[in-house]
């Protein structure tokens, strides 16, 4: 075997591409393994990781399963490890690929081996000759995906997460409930589904108008169980979230007495930080504490997201409970309202067993959180500096969200012309996602997360992956990789040699010329320059006309 050293070894490595980039990776022989014949031999540890390599990896190829054929083989070997480091090996002289890890670990190898199988031109799957040793910088690898606003049923969430491992993200945070629809099942609150998981219309545009047809969904406690066990099957955790004390029309939608007394009694058709609120009142933070139970109940995970963001304080003001409630917990501020039923929801998490996690507006109502909350740093027109500083002061993890590099409803061309959809405005390309700074100023930085608000996500499937991919590839590396990214330029060199996978897997990501990957007939939002605005603007203008400054 001739190993490849200097100028050879980087000429060859131009021409493989793994997306995160290993910690380490090196070429070491000239010849490609070549599953000529179409049969591989398997050797692996349990039925589990038999179940991996067969739908993740084989059953995207012609590649079959043959016990009678001694070579080329694939061996797993199941070694207890650091959770998701691995090795992978391939050898054209042996004819084997070697694979060794924990459970997780070896997933992950599994996920590079997808990527480093390429079809040769006479229809045969070669592998490049190299030796990886690989593990992850951070341990908080995610998306967010908003099915409030617009809703994604269970195959179209289940194809996000399909993406994601492909890239060996790890966290799916899913917004279950806004203003302008409630997702999940609930026994306790039936009107929940019934009523607050429908709206009358869906705002048209940026504009003040909406279309008056009736939309809506939620998940029935089999689908979201099955979208639980099929995020297990690719070694991502979903992270629910049910936002709360703000955020909160929909649930005032179906069951008005738990607000302040407002004759508002319809699911939002319009988009922004809206003025309604939670009452402050113990029927209402023990609706918070049962809804979080029940939700926990089908979704199992180490962690539970209880919101806390953009609350409105304008009712509050208005309203003697809440004077009355500021007085018997000893509140001097408007504010205090919300760090109370925050940690309050926060205490229903913890009763779990599990660690709550809240938007960094959280941080700022007087209340103190506990010290193993996560705060996901999102404002980035605050200072992520600031905000880390904050949270290192009072022993706060942190996931690094901000919205100027992570929110991916913005557009990825800066004036919007070339983008296949409509977007909330503001501009975020590839580049920026991937430059994602985790410097967390004293506080530990978990890793880091890319939001898929869906306000502006009203093209269906292909709007989605449009938005995500590749922008939640260039994060994945970011997050992967850490200080040892090798460069965006690099990136986007692998990112090249990797677009037939994702066709392979009908993902409509956005080419590097504007275009959608995948041509299909499509809604579009019309492109109206004049309302492109930046998101920045447009969330600090509707906090303006709330009285929030």
């Amino acid at each position: 075997m001739r190993r490849f050293t200097g100028e050879d070894a980087f000429a060859r490595s131009r021409t493989i591409a793994v997306i995160p980039q290993p910690k380490n990776m090196e070429v070491v022989g000239g010849d490609d393994l070549v599953f000529g014949s179409g049969a591989v031999r398997v050797s692996v540890p349990n039925t589990e990781q038999s179940n991996a390599l067969t739908e993740h990896v084989l059953s995207k190829t012609n590649l079959k399963v043959d016990t009678q054929v001694s070579l080329p083989q694939i061996i797993l070997e199941l070694r207890e490890d650091i959770p998701e480091k691995y090795t992978l090996s391939v050898s054209s002289q042996k004819a084997e690929v070697r694979i060794g890890g924990s459970s997780h670990g070896l997933f992950n190898g599994l996920m590079t081996l997808r990527q480093l199988l390429i079809q040769g031109e006479s229809g045969e799957w070669r592998l490049p000759q190299v030796e990886i040793r690989d593990e992850p910088e951070h341990e908080w690898r995610g998306l967010m995906l908003d099915v409030s606003r617009h809703f994604f049923n269970a195959s179209e969430v289940k194809h996000l997460l399909h993406t994601m491992a492909l890239f060996k993200m790890n966290r799916f945070h899913w917004h279950l409930s806004d203003d302008q629809g409630w997702r999940i099942p609930s026994e306790k609150y039936p009107k929940l589904e019934k009523v607050g998981a429908w709206r009358e219309g869906t705002q048209i545009g940026h504009t003040s108008n909406h279309d008056h047809v009736r939309y809506g969904g939620s998940y029935t406690r089999e689908e979201m169980r099955d979208i639980v066990a099929y995020a297990k099957s690719l070694y991502i955790e979903i992270i629910p979230e049910i936002d709360s004390p703000g955020h909160i029309q929909a649930i005032l939608a179906a069951y008005p007495e738990l607000g302040n007394g407002i004759d508002k009694t319809k699911v939002a058709t319009q988009f922004g930080a809206l003025e309604d609120s939670l009452q402050p009142s113990e029927r209402s933070m023990r609706f918070v504490s049962d809804v979080i139970g029940e939700t926990a109940q089908l979704v199992d995970s180490d962690y539970f997201h209880v919101g806390g963001d953009e609350v409105a304080t304008g009712q509050w003001s208005r309203s003697a409970v809440a004077r009355d409630f500021m007085t018997s917990h000893h509140l001097s501020r408007l504010e205090g309202i919300a760090g109370v039923m925050t940690q309050n929801a926060i205490h229903a998490v913890n009763g779990l067993g599990r660690r709550a996690v809240v938007w960094d507006d959280a941080m700022n109502n007087g209340i103190p959180l506990p010290p193993n909350t996560v705060v996901m740093l999102w404002r980035s027109w605050m200072g992520v500096g600031h905000l880390a500083h904050q949270a290192s002061k009072h022993g706060y993890s942190v996931v690094m969200c901000p919205q100027d590099r992570t929110y991916m409803d913005q557009f990825q061309s800066r004036n919007g012309a070339s983008d296949a959809f409509g977007a909330i405005g503001g501009f975020l390309n590839t580049k920026k996602v991937y430059e994602l700074d985790f410097n967390g100023y004293g506080a530990k930085v978990l890793g880091g997360q890319g939001q898929l608000w869906s306000e502006y996500i009203a093209g269906g499937l292909r709007d989605l992956d449009y938005k995500a991919w590749p922008r939640g590839a260039a994060l994945a590396e970011a997050t992967w990789s850490g200080q040892r990214r090798p460069g965006f330029s690099d990136f986007q060199r692998r990112l090249q040699l990797l677009q037939p996978l994702l066709r392979q897997n009908q993902v409509n990501f956005r080419e590097a010329n504007g275009r959608q990957a995948l041509q299909s007939q499509v809604l579009q939002e019309p492109q109206d320059q004049s309302t492109h605005t930046s998101f920045i603007q447009r969330r600090l203008q509707v906090r303006r006309n709330q009285g929030h400054g």
